[in-house]
């Protein structure tokens, strides 16, 4: 069966909101992302996790990571980031988001592959057919990392007491592997929501997603 480019997530009114914020650019910088994040006084941490956001295809690029990324991420337990895309040996079309297992040798550069955790639970999930989702999951435990956010497995223990629990509101197309809604509470003593939502090109969540 040939492989379709996949409808859109958005309905229309969002996808031409999308389209716009693409020819006039993003909304502006809030100063929240300014701010400094300080600890309660008193409070020494005990444990360091690093959420890097998306992790996109290489394509035709290379990949690499500034010094200062580098030092910054080496004295965290783990490393948590959203693998967007499949490792798939189907042709690329435009929308679909593919990986090649060079993604893992250019995250290696910058933590050792046991502190990786990746997130699979975005609309790319679906991209490529359930088969090849799932030897992305092969392949990143092949790496020597970690993931989480499938139905089975939607969260991954990070560190002694704090666990990372993903699912996302938007797919591609039918993705009966991930969760789209929050799967509940684990047993860890701190559970960190890594949510898979909000809006192309906007730098601040809308009312109902405070």
């Amino acid at each position: 069966m040939a492989l379709r480019v996949p409808r859109n997530p958005y309905p229309p009114w969002e996808l031409a909101r999308f389209v716009a914020r693409m020819v006039v650019g993003p909304s502006p910088r809030p100063p929240l992302l300014d701010d400094t994040l300080t600890l309660v006084d008193g409070v020494s941490p005990t444990r360091r996790v690093a959420f890097v956001g998306d992790v996109m295809p290489l394509m035709w690029r290379t990949g690499r990571f500034d010094a200062a990324v580098v030092e910054a991420l080496a004295g965290c337990d783990a490393v948590v980031g959203n693998l967007e895309g499949i490792l798939t040996e189907q042709r690329w079309l435009p929308f679909l988001q593919k990986h090649t297992p060079a993604i893992f040798d250019v995250l290696a550069t910058a933590a050792p592959a046991a502190r990786w955790v990746l997130g699979v639970a975005n609309n790319h999930a679906p991209d490529y057919g359930p088969a090849d989702f799932q030897r992305t999951l092969d392949a990143i435990d092949a790496a020597g990392m970690r993931w989480f956010g499938t139905v089975r497995r939607p969260r991954v223990r990070v560190a002694p007491g704090l666990a990372v629990t993903a699912w996302t509101r938007w797919t591609n197309g039918t993705a009966p592997m991930v969760p789209r809604i929050n799967p509940g509470p684990g047993r860890a003593d701190v559970e960190v929501a890594y949510i898979h939502w909000g809006h192309e090109f906007e730098r601040q969540p809308r009312p109902n997603q405070r």
